[in-house]
């Protein structure tokens, strides 16, 4: 399940749209953002 999504979210009080990864490892999850250029 290594889906990216996009979700949006307030950063520097600005409504910005995210991606957002999904990433599983073995029996659990992690959720990566990329935010100006990092994750």
């Amino acid at each position: 399940m290594n889906e990216t999504i996009t979700i949006p979210g307030d950063y520097l009080g600005e409504v910005q749209e995210f991606a957002l990864k999904i990433v599983a490892l073995g029996h659990t999850y992690q959720l990566h953002m990329l935010v100006e250029g990092k994750t």
